[in-house]
């Protein structure tokens, strides 16, 4: 009977990829089209992440969502594309994010996923108001640790850590889940539990998806040592669309 009623969970769980009843006005306009990456993947109005401090456009293809037990713990967004690299680090000023984490490499198999949003080692660049410079790179494990200083016009300055993942393959899994792990403790020992962590690949949600609710579902573990992943990631998907895309792909194939 648990079987049976686990099996119905991940079958609504396939059909449910996104949550018919939210709406997603703003990122469909006209004027927002250059600034999201696939033409079918955007946030829902009430769970975007709204620039604040943005010039002219307040839009970003970002969304926040929860950890186990804090609220607004994630902000999911696409890889930035060359137009929102502005927008991209006013987001992570404004959020007072110190972490991201990038779950993709600029480019797979032929196909560019993400733009080059931080400069070379050593070397600084302008975005708005904003002056990044990269004073770290190191190489861990599969995991690439970079890090930023971000500077305002008043010179305040702040640290942002990046740690790139680069052994998951696009629409596939890593080979080893102990990367996974290590990858997670080493964001917990950045993290500032008031400013939500940033995460991305290329489109948000995918590995993305995968990387959030792996450490929503270890929290959950740890709190009442049982995990239900399909209402987890329905879940999510209350706040972004077709997280945990290739997972849900993988049951289709498995159990239908």
């Amino acid at each position: 009977m648990r079987k049976l009623k686990h099996f119905r969970a991940l079958l609504k769980l396939a059909k449910h990829r996104t949550d018919a009843s939210k709406v997603n006005a703003v990122a469909k306009l006209e004027t927002n089209a250059a600034r999201n990456r696939y033409k079918n993947i955007f946030p829902y109005d009430h769970a975007r992440v709204v620039l604040q401090t943005a010039p002219e456009n307040d839009y970003i293809n970002a969304s926040f969502l929860d950890g186990f037990d804090q609220p607004n713990k994630f902000i999911a967004t696409q890889g930035p594309r060359n137009c929102t690299l502005d927008d991209f680090w006013l987001m992570i000023w404004e959020q007072n994010t110190s972490i991201i984490v990038m779950l993709t490499g600029l480019k797979e198999k032929e196909k560019k996923k993400c733009e080059k949003y931080w400069p070379n080692h050593g070397e600084a660049e302008q975005h708005g108001n904003l002056t990044l410079r990269t004073t770290e790179e190191n190489k861990l494990s599969g995991i690439i640790q970079r890090k930023f200083i971000l500077t305002n016009k008043k010179a305040q300055e702040r640290t942002v850590v990046q740690l790139q993942y680069i052994s998951w393959p696009d629409h596939g899994i890593p080979v080893t889940t102990s990367t996974m792990i290590y990858l997670r403790e080493m964001v917990e020992k950045v993290h500032d539990r008031n400013h939500p962590i940033v995460v991305h690949c290329s489109a948000g949600v995918g590995r993305t998806g995968t990387f959030i609710a792996m450490d929503v579902l270890f929290d959950q573990l740890d709190a009442n040592k049982e995990v239900s992943v399909p209402n987890t990631v329905l879940e999510m998907r209350r706040n972004r669309t077709d997280m945990v895309q290739s997972w849900v792909s993988k049951i289709k194939h498995t159990h239908c």
